[in-house]
């Protein structure tokens, strides 16, 4: 124990409370995924928060780390926070506003919010644009395959098998948190019950909405997941 205590440096030492452990602080990272669509669709775009909190002591619950005496976190969260489907044919120089305007809000601008956009199609001009504003997006590019990389340019490639699998844990494991009165939570539901996936020609796991329904709520939540989750696998990039 003496040489885990020497590695704590004296700030820490400074934060041990009566109860003789150093408290934990609250977790809190923010993403605002978008998933934008040609011209006659609907961009979507869906804020996720995701956070972690002290366990507070309490009869039989591991709180504490007993050879640091640093209090624990609890196991993460992710809240959506809202969401908003952009209206059909909405040019793409009023949507990048739109979305400076939301990481501009007076509520967001100490979050530090990651934007995330898929430049994949129409996103590739997008993502050079919001550049040149100073957004600074996370670039992803959705591909085929199992394997995770980067482009020349810093910009994700993904493969979308790894985001639909993220995103079944997280809803299989309770992480995700949604807003029950948001007037887009019964798309969102929607949009998850109606999405499956099929085997192409070449023996490829495909994923979309079924029929005619849309998958935008579901690919803009996913790119949050992907750099928020700590269930993330592989190619765990920063």
């Amino acid at each position: 124990m003496a040489a885990d205590f020497l590695d704590l440096n004296p700030e820490e030492y400074e934060t041990m409370g009566a109860g003789g452990f150093f408290p934990a602080r609250r977790e809190s990272k923010w993403c605002l995924g978008w998933d934008p669509a040609q011209s006659v669709d609907s961009s979507a775009l869906v804020l996720c928060e995701a956070t972690r909190d002290p366990v507070e002591p309490a009869d039989g619950t591991d709180w504490l780390n007993q050879t640091t005496l640093r209090q624990k976190l609890s196991p993460q969260v992710i809240r959506i926070q809202t969401m908003l489907r952009l209206p059909p044919r909405m040019n793409y120089v009023e949507q990048i506003y739109k979305v400076k305007a939301i990481l501009q809000h007076p509520m967001l601008r100490d979050k530090k919010v990651e934007l995330v956009l898929d430049r994949s199609g129409c996103g590739r001009p997008l993502g050079d644009q919001c550049r040149q504003l100073g957004l600074r997006p996370t670039l992803i590019t959705i591909v085929g395959g199992a394997h995770e990389n980067r482009d020349d340019d810093g910009a994700l490639r993904v493969p979308k098998q790894a985001l639909v699998t993220l995103l079944q844990a997280c809803l299989n494991n309770g992480e995700i948190k949604y807003p029950a009165k948001h007037p887009e939570t019964p798309e969102l539901l929607k949009q998850l019950s109606n999405f499956t996936a099929s085997i192409n020609a070449n023996g490829s796991a495909a994923y979309a909405a079924a029929g005619p329904a849309s998958d935008d709520l579901i690919l803009a939540l996913s790119y949050c997941l992907y750099r928020l989750s700590n269930r993330r696998s592989g190619g765990h990039y920063s």
